[in-house]
């Protein structure tokens, strides 16, 4: 039993300094948003496998659609990300899709919450976009399929504003 938990300590390391370098952020800051989701592997479970933390690490960048360390914004972008896909296990209606989005149907079309930046540009929030002419295709909590142009709408620098200011635009007349 010990073996086991010295084995995921280690593993556990190894993937926080691998998803440091690639990401700006170690893993076990975003460890809980991510698990939650049920969508990502699970680092106990991959450290009693043949993964290695590079494969881990690779695996969790690429489905979540999280920014390499290169970019500038990779932090805030990476962490919006994670509470992203945490809004999403705890809302179904929403399912996590490409590129750090979540995404669902809406009465216009597809709409989508992704990181973005606030109007003046300096401040790091959540934007709603929506694609009326949009195709969504969802399989167990993530985008399989997903197509259509989206339109920027609003935003805010917590998710609930953003989908309330998103969904406060329909009540307006805002529609396209």
């Amino acid at each position: 039993m010990r073996q086991g938990f010295e084995r995921t300590a280690s593993f556990a390391r190894q993937v926080d300094k691998a998803f440091m370098a690639r990401s700006g952020i170690a893993y076990s800051f975003l460890r809980d948003e991510f698990e939650a989701s049920r969508l990502a592997p699970k680092l106990d479970e991959a450290a009693g496998t043949r993964m290695t933390p590079a494969q881990f690490v690779d695996a969790v960048s690429q489905r979540f659609g999280l920014k390499g360390s290169e970019h500038a914004d990779a932090v805030p972008h990476n962490r919006r990300v994670a509470a992203l896909v945490e809004f999403a296990s705890e809302n179904p209606e929403w399912a996590v899709g490409p590129e750090g989005g979540i995404f669902r149907d809406g009465p216009d079309g597809i709409e989508r919450i992704a990181p973005g930046r606030d109007a003046g540009g300096k401040r790091f929030g959540f934007a709603a976009s929506v694609s009326p002419a949009g195709t969504l295709s969802v399989a167990d909590g993530r985008v399989v399929e997903l197509s259509g142009e989206f339109e920027p709408r609003t935003g805010a620098l917590d998710i609930g504003d953003a989908v309330d200011r998103l969904e406060a635009t329909y009540e307006v007349g805002m529609r396209m």
